[in-house]
């Protein structure tokens, strides 16, 4: 089992072969233990999050940074958008990437992002209620706020006031 390395020696756990085969026995939860020095290799990083995303949250920070990585992580589960570094929270790549993924990554975007119709739409897409995540800008958009209740007409509670005397709207939301 994998996670025996935590009773290792450090100096075991610092062995680049001993931590990999750990990982093959287990999922990234695995790099938690091994020495900083392999958190902050690379190639050893990737291997580890392309196996499985949580091992991005034991990466070293500027790892967290590394937008390769960060993307391994994100495509397999968008949520892995918590523990990249700010600026990928910034990335719109990155950002989309996750959301495609999982609509759950979008609390973990920057607010100029949340701002973004393609990955707000991307979101809504999987679930209509994320209307009250994104800007407010865009709880304006009548296409985004009927994209969101013809996903889940509960949504409509979070588009603007302007839009909920809209009679499109209204009725999109009563024909669910």
């Amino acid at each position: 089992d994998g996670q025996a390395l935590e009773h290792a020696d450090d100096s075991l756990k610092a062995d680049k072969n001993v931590v990999t085969a750990a990982l093959q026995h287990d999922d990234g939860g695995v790099l938690e233990h091994a020495h900083d020095s392999l958190k902050a290799d690379r190639a050893f990083v990737l291997t580890a999050v392309s196996q499985d995303w949580p091992a991005l949250e034991f990466a070293s920070d500027s790892l967290k940074a590394d937008k390769s990585i960060v993307l391994a992580a994100v495509r397999q589960n968008g949520r892995a958008l918590r523990h990249a570094h700010r600026s990928l929270k910034e990335d719109k790549d990155v950002v989309l990437a996750a959301v495609l993924q999982d609509w759950e990554a979008l609390p973990w975007a920057s607010n100029e992002l949340k701002a973004d119709k393609e990955i707000a739409l991307a979101a809504i897409r999987q679930n209509g209620g994320v209307l009250c995540l994104v800007d407010e800008t865009l709880r304006s958009a009548k296409d985004v706020v009927l994209a969101a209740i013809q996903r889940d007409w509960p949504a409509f509670a979070s588009a603007s006031d302007k839009l909920k005397e809209d009679k499109d709207i209204a009725l999109a939301a009563v024909r669910q």
